[in-house]
């Protein structure tokens, strides 16, 4: 990179033990401030466990301010769980949006860069500090098929409210304002990008909201040995969007009655979903595992064929990458972000139509998968593995850099257009 920028990162939550929101915003951070001068803002909920980092393996050049809210006005407590969360959060961006100002009439930022949260359902305030704004990735365009809403169960009056919410951004004026001022913004799913091109956004790009950890990315491009028998393995949470019983119906259609599904995951969906399995029934060919802890889960992806996805709701999907990362082959629901990220050469999509349809597409997904041999296994596995390498930490950091430097550019560029227009900005 041509020279070290000073950066101005927003996050909600940050740490460097965790996954999701968290890790994402502390890989951001960590990575960019190899190459650059990073002032991160976010909210103290992890402090403790960035403290408790030992001060050698911290990266030199990141500073955080971490921004909370008082407390006698804070709807959410993080202790507890999500509830409030929403409000909280608006609430906490205009308190990081007086903190951004005051760090860069200090600091000075070449460019300002929104990570977390990711959703397109809370606009961007941070055009108003004065550099050019990077938002992203966000998702949040996209909304659970309706069709398909007695997989919610009670679930699905909030989902519908959500879909509601997400409908009426068209008129949401904040969202115009961040949309047109934003430099740059990346979006991790077609439904999100449809939105903020609406809203008169100028540079809008694809880019995932996840990277591939080292953890589970394997160091050699992965073999099939033995194409005997079809183990497919879920990860994730057992909550209503997930939609693992997609997954169960599917697997209770299959022509290869000795294909299995190993699922590991803890929520308060499990209980049903278990019960579904034995009615299907699939009590010999579906194990739910619970709870695995991270070093065990990569393990046993070693042991299995395929990674099957079929969450109705997702931004994207950071447990594919995990998959892939390890090797497998996925077998997804064709929507969302992992349709638009997943390539035909490293897995199969079920388009979603109807339930019946969908159902009997995956059913046949897992059947033609069952059916192939080693070396069209180990295509699909290595196709998998390459996609998932692209995404790298240090890969992703390095094209966001590229951005940086063009952004600031452009920038230079259309403020000289303006001085010689004679206007103000």
């Amino acid at each position: 990179m041509p020279h070290r920028l000073n950066v101005l990162m927003i996050g909600h939550t940050c740490s460097p033990l965790r996954g999701s929101e968290p890790g994402g915003v502390w890989n951001w951070a960590a990575h960019m401030a190899e190459f650059h001068r990073v002032s991160l803002i976010c909210h103290p909920q992890y402090r403790q466990e960035y403290e408790e980092m030992p001060i050698a393996k911290r990266p030199r050049d990141l500073e955080i301010h971490w921004t909370s809210l008082p407390r006698v006005i804070d709807p959410w407590d993080c202790n507890r769980d999500e509830r409030g969360l929403r409000l909280h959060y608006l609430l906490w961006l205009r308190v990081a949006l007086r903190v951004a100002r005051a760090l860069h009439r200090a600091r000075r930022f070449d460019i300002v860069h929104q990570v977390g949260l990711g959703t397109v359902s809370a606009p961007s305030p941070f055009w108003r500090i004065g550099p050019p704004l990077i938002w992203g990735p966000i998702g949040g365009g996209q909304v659970a098929p309706a069709e398909f809403r007695r997989y919610f169960g009670q679930a699905w009056t909030s989902e519908w409210l959500r879909s509601r919410r997400v409908a009426a951004l068209r008129y949401s004026t904040a969202l115009r304002r961040s949309a047109a001022r934003s430099s740059m913004i990346l979006v991790t799913n077609r439904d999100t990008m449809e939105i903020v091109t609406r809203m008169a956004a100028t540079d809008v790009r694809y880019f995932l909201d996840s990277g591939t950890p080292n953890f589970w990315l394997r160091s050699e491009p992965p073999v099939v040995r033995t194409a005997t028998g079809c183990t497919l393995i879920w990860w994730g949470r057992l909550e209503a969007h997930k939609g693992l019983p997609i997954a169960l119906e599917a697997l209770a259609q299959t022509r290869d009655s000795d294909s299995r599904l190993l699922v590991a995951g803890a929520g308060r969906m499990r209980a049903e979903w278990e019960e579904l399995a034995t009615r299907l029934p699939l009590r010999d060919r579906v194990q739910f595992l619970g709870q695995v802890p991270r070093e065990q889960l990569r393990d046993l992806a070693a042991h299995c064929d395929a990674f099957v996805f079929t969450s109705l709701r997702e931004s994207f999907g950071s447990t594919v990458l995990e998959a892939m990362a390890a090797g497998l082959p996925v077998i997804a629901l064709d929507h969302h972000g992992v349709g638009q990220f997943l390539s035909d050469e490293a897995g199969f999509k079920a388009p979603v139509t109807t339930p019946d349809e969908t159902i009997a597409a995956l059913a046949r997904a897992i059947d033609r998968f069952s059916s192939l041999g080693e070396s069209a296994r180990t295509r699909l596995a290595r196709a998998a593995w390459r996609q998932a390498a692209a995404h790298t930490w240090p890969a992703r950091a390095s094209q966001m850099g590229a951005w940086y430097e063009a952004t600031i550019q452009a920038d230079k560029g259309e403020g000289v257009r303006v001085q010689e227009a004679g206007i103000n900005r």
